[in-house]
């Protein structure tokens, strides 16, 4: 459940989107047509219940549908548009402008029916950058320059040698030769790009397909990349991979040898996610992996899982959950590292800090919270930085220590000086 949390529900709704949208853009009769455009508007709502990241596939679909209204057709190809075999070329550009309008009119009804009946954030809160995620990327585009410019090549490096290459193979290389961002980059870059290049373009046949690819990539470059986040894009990267493959294969003039490229460009990608089953299942079962984090050769070890999940690191989180649990009351709200977790974990209410918290009265809702201790831990540097931050800023303060320190943090009562 960490590894994915709400992106299985979110590519639910992705994918009834995609397939509502397909079934409107091709339909040949007025029961498909209004099939597509209910199930096109279901899972635009699935969908932006679930995560922030329905921005990217609300903004994909609705550039897409301009296009269709503008070109009449549903990709950058001449002959992208509805498939209707009676009608002509003039009749299938009308049809798509027809269909692209309709969808756009869905688009904006889910909108409003979200903003106005689904989101709970907007109902209990001044507005949607409350959120987490959302509070996040609102401060970082505000400090543009000096929290995400100075991070674009990292994030990029990242990309392209691990995030992507974990989301579509279950693995990263780490093994390169060009230096970028303090990645070295080399077959998993390679890997990403002709498989990104791939998912692009699918927009000739559909450009809804290829934007959402295009929009993703961009955005997780620019946010930072998560290899769970690329969930939302896997079936259209999984089918610009098929496209790719066939289109290499189709050059052997020989039939088994176009049969055997097929064979060992699809083949690959399935072998590689299985060796990934296999690795997290042993994970599962408490058995270390035979290199450790720094490339040394360990063998198998048995143990246990928090010892063996992600080498470790997150052993901590349950030492945390147990002193939340004990020292703070069931109905106690405090400030904690990756609140999500910690909420299930301790049974306790856990909140992030960030600035819309700041601006509604902390101190008469928290009164407690974990400070971290020297450094901290970097699985929870977003909790640590902006912690730092307001401590800096004087709006918070740390008041008497409850308990000793605990994996790298100790729980502390909260003063909150600016609000005196």
């Amino acid at each position: 459940a960490n590894e994915v949390l709400s992106d299985i529900p979110f590519l639910l709704g992705v994918v009834m989107t995609l397939l509502g949208y397909e079934w409107v853009i091709r339909a040949d009769r007025r029961g498909h047509l209004v099939r597509g455009l209910l199930l096109t508007c279901a899972g635009l709502l699935v969908a932006a219940s679930m995560r922030p990241t329905f921005l990217i596939l609300f903004a994909s679909l609705g550039v897409a549908c301009l296009w269709g209204m503008m070109v009449g057709r549903a990709g950058l190809a001449r002959d992208a548009g509805t498939q209707v075999a009676s009608e002509t070329l003039p009749q299938r550009k009308a049809g798509t402008r027809r269909r692209s309008a309709m969808i756009i009119g869905v688009l904006l009804l889910a909108t409003l029916t979200f903003r106005f009946g689904l989101d709970i954030r907007m109902k209990q809160t001044k507005g949607i950058a409350s959120g987490g995620y959302e509070s996040r990327m609102v401060g970082k585009f505000a400090d543009f320059r000096n929290k995400i410019l100075p991070r674009l090549t990292a994030n990029l490096g990242e990309t392209l040698e691990s995030a992507l290459p974990m989301a579509f193979l279950g693995f990263r290389s780490d093994v390169g030769l060009i230096p970028l961002g303090g990645h070295q980059l080399g077959f998993g870059a390679v890997l990403s790009i002709a498989v990104i290049s791939a998912g692009i373009f699918l927009s000739r046949r559909n450009l809804f397909w290829g934007l959402l690819v295009a929009m993703t990539t961009v955005s997780l470059v620019i946010g930072g990349p998560i290899p769970r986040y690329f969930l939302m894009v896997l079936p259209l990267l999984l089918a610009g991979w098929g496209w790719f493959i066939y289109r290499v294969a189709s050059r052997f003039r020989v039939p088994w040898q176009s049969t055997l490229a097929l064979q060992l460009g699809l083949g690959f990608v399935l072998v590689l996610n299985l060796f990934g089953s296999c690795d997290f299942i042993m994970t599962q079962r408490g058995m270390t992996r035979p290199i450790d984090e720094h490339r040394h050769w360990t063998g198998f070890h048995q143990v246990g899982f928090l010892r063996a999940y992600h080498y470790g690191h997150w052993a901590g989180v349950y030492d945390l959950a147990k002193m939340v649990r004990t020292h703070v009351g069931p109905t106690e709200k405090i400030l904690g590292p990756e609140p999500t977790i910690l909420t299930y974990l301790s049974g306790r209410q856990v909140y992030p800090p960030h600035n819309e918290l700041m601006k509604v009265g902390i101190g008469s809702i928290f009164h407690r919270a974990m400070f971290p201790v020297g450094k901290g831990r970097q699985m929870f540097e977003e909790y640590d930085e902006p912690m730092r931050l307001f401590i800096k800023a004087g709006k918070l303060k740390e008041g008497a220590v409850d308990v000793p320190p605990v994996a790298g943090y100790r729980l502390s009562q909260l003063e909150v000086p600016s609000e005196h």
